[in-house]
């Protein structure tokens, strides 16, 4: 289950990102995965670990 929501998550921070490159907006994954927080608080833990997943992918 844990596996799960932190696919999930992951996804949705790479979805996210992708559209705000392709507009021409500012990225910043951490302000992100804040605003992803604060919708679905109870779900902080995955959205952290797919935050820090998914930074260390675009990091390399």
């Amino acid at each position: 289950m844990e596996q799960l929501m932190d696919h999930q998550y992951e996804e949705q921070l790479r979805e996210k990102i992708m559209f705000m490159l392709a507009s021409g907006q500012t990225v910043s994954l951490k302000n992100i995965a804040d605003e992803m927080i604060h919708e679905h608080n109870e779900h902080s833990q995955y959205i952290r670990t797919a935050y820090y997943k998914v930074k260390s992918e675009l990091v390399g």
